[in-house]
């Protein structure tokens, strides 16, 4: 595992592990890391396309391309690898066989080896993953090597398909992450980058400061709330302040408070969140003054 705050160098050394080791790796961290956005970063990386291009779902250049998909409680073996489905033909109903995503992402690797095929799991951890993956634990350790599953015959998972996986921490533990499925991954941390906020808020006033205080916010988590690093506030909910104002005041930074950073607050405090409501409100009148 490693563990750093600097998203370019994520998307560096993602790449470069993609490129060196079993292409398979998992971000995780904080909500509101950017995880999703680095996951995009990496594969245009790999891809050697412009990092400014707008990003499709089903995007490519000459060097591969990507399909992104995202997990949850529902989705299923059937919908990743393939099964029979139900259709309506002639007015009755029929049952189909279908490839899944993965496995058609599979099948057209096989066929352009020299080609990158990249798919990104977005929220990896919310499906029952060893239940989706199935025979997948076996070839995504032993590339190339072929497995027979049911209604496809012999599958394996061509060297050129590379998996991106995203996940918050706070959703569910690495702890409950299976881990025979778990030593297939490489895992990448990914905590708050504050150097986002300078890059990409053009507030001419006050940005600074703003920035101080993120960092300060975060860091009381810490010190004052007893938080751990899984559970400090990402850049992405700081960004949220242009929602509410094109210039920093004590007024944004409330509304700020009251609708992002509260609520988050509640949920990672859960009960302990109104025996600890004197230090919260410290925190929120810190973050909230006036600029001077």
């Amino acid at each position: 595992m490693s563990d750093t705050n600097d998203t370019d160098f994520i998307t560096k050394q993602a790449s470069d592990l993609l490129d060196t080791g079993n292409h398979a790796i998992i971000l995780y961290g904080p909500p509101g890391t950017g995880k999703t956005f680095t996951a995009k970063q990496i594969a245009r990386k790999l891809l050697e396309m412009d990092p400014n291009t707008h990003f499709e779902n089903h995007a490519g250049s000459a060097v591969g391309e990507v399909r992104i998909v995202q997990f949850h409680p529902n989705y299923t073996y059937q919908d990743f690898i393939g099964g029979i489905f139900p259709k309506i033909k002639n007015e009755k109903i029929i049952y189909e066989q279908e490839r899944g995503v993965f496995t058609h992402i599979c099948k057209s690797a096989k066929d352009l080896s020299q080609r990158k095929y990249i798919i990104i799991i977005d929220e990896i951890n919310r499906a029952d993953l060893s239940s989706v993956f199935g025979e997948l634990l076996y070839c995504l350790e032993y590339r190339g090597e072929s497995l027979d599953i049911p209604l496809f015959g012999q599958f394996s998972i061509p060297p050129n398909v590379y998996i991106i996986g995203t996940m918050n921490n706070t959703d569910k533990s690495l702890i409950g992450f299976d881990l025979a499925l778990r030593r297939r991954f490489a895992f990448i941390k990914v905590m708050p980058d504050m150097k986002v906020l300078e890059n990409v808020l053009n507030f001419k006033a006050n940005k600074e400061e703003f920035i101080r205080r993120a960092v300060a916010l975060n860091k009381s988590l810490k010190d004052v709330l007893g938080l751990p690093d899984d559970k400090l506030i990402g850049h992405a909910y700081f960004l949220k302040i242009t929602d509410f104002a094109s210039s920093l005041s004590a007024q944004a930074m409330e509304m700020l408070w009251t609708y992002h950073l509260e609520p988050l607050l509640e949920e990672y405090l859960g009960m302990e969140f109104e025996n600890l409501r004197a230090e919260i409100d410290n925190l929120k009148d810190a973050f909230c003054a006036d600029f001077k």
